[in-house]
């Protein structure tokens, strides 16, 4: 058996004085400032690739809860309308702001106080948040910008516009409904497409409770941009169904262009050739312009 210690004794021993430090030797630093001088020998380590990704990544604001980006939830709403979640913004990205989220991911990554070696943080970044059913309906759509000034009905793709590219660093979905875009630099230009993944048939909407096909000439350009010549398009049965008349379109569209056009613009009659109707019924996808105001 073995006898129990003395709490008493046990207190008394916690509580007596230690013995003295031995004292320094003349001109001699102490052991904190040694480990200090040692420390400030010892170059910032450089950041391991994944890190520095990582940062990169924030630098586009990836990761980001998007009650960051947005703080108050009107700003993704139809201005005037609370039941609409409808928006589109354009914003600016203070480098400083990314400069302090940079420190705070690094500083969890050195609990010991040390700071690593971090790139610059770039400027001139800025983007666009679209709130709207479009994101949800067409998860592909496309998203580009220039720089430039760009006309009405002028092509940014074709070299004779100036436009310059803006390079698109990130675009994606917040939730099934807001896109987040972000750009090298501002841009005077952005444009959003629907995608580019197939050739549709179709018409648009001409006078009330009609559709209508707006004639083309043999180049596919319409017969005139401003106010194209619009052919209403015939249904078959009751309207609501939606049952297009192809026979009677095609030759609606080909006495249309009889009278419209001259015989040197007049493309395949549609009435004769399935390539001519198709030319007539084809449904470019769409595009959204932005652009910079000048005012």
């Amino acid at each position: 058996m073995h006898a129990l210690s003395d709490p008493r004794s046990l207190l008394a021993n916690a509580a007596a004085p230690t013995a003295a430090p031995l004292p320094a030797a003349p001109g001699a630093a102490g052991p904190e400032s040694a480990i200090s001088a040692r420390m400030a020998d010892v170059p910032a380590p450089m950041l391991p690739a994944y890190v520095a990704q990582r940062l990169d990544d924030a630098s586009l604001l990836a990761g980001v809860p998007i009650r960051y980006l947005v703080p108050d939830p009107r700003l993704l709403q139809t201005p005037g309308d609370h039941t609409s979640s409808e928006a589109l913004r354009f914003f600016h990205i203070d480098a400083a702001w990314i400069s302090a989220l940079r420190r705070g991911l690094l500083s969890a990554a050195s609990p010991d106080g040390r700071e690593f070696v971090d790139v610059a943080v770039p400027v001139g970044h800025t983007g666009v948040i679209l709130s709207s059913s479009i994101v949800r309906l067409y998860p592909a759509l496309r998203v580009r910008a220039w720089t430039g000034v760009v006309a009405d009905g002028q092509d940014p793709d074709d070299p004779a516009s100036g436009a310059t590219p803006v390079g698109l660093l990130r675009a994606e979905r917040l939730t099934p409904s807001v896109l987040v875009c972000v750009f090298a630099r501002s841009p005077d230009l952005v444009v959003f497409e629907e995608p580019h993944a197939q050739v549709r048939l179709g018409a648009h909407g001409g006078t009330p409770g009609q559709v209508a096909v707006a004639l083309r000439d043999n180049t596919g350009a319409f017969t005139n941009p401003a106010a194209p010549v619009l052919v209403d398009v015939p249904m078959r049965g009751v309207v609501s169904d939606g049952v297009v008349d192809v026979a009677v379109l095609a030759s609606r569209l080909g006495a249309a262009l009889s009278t419209a056009l001259p015989s040197t613009r007049r493309p395949p009659d549609p009435s004769a050739s399935s390539a001519g109707l198709a030319l007539q019924l084809m449904q470019a996808p769409g595009r959204q312009r932005y652009r910079r105001s000048t005012t």
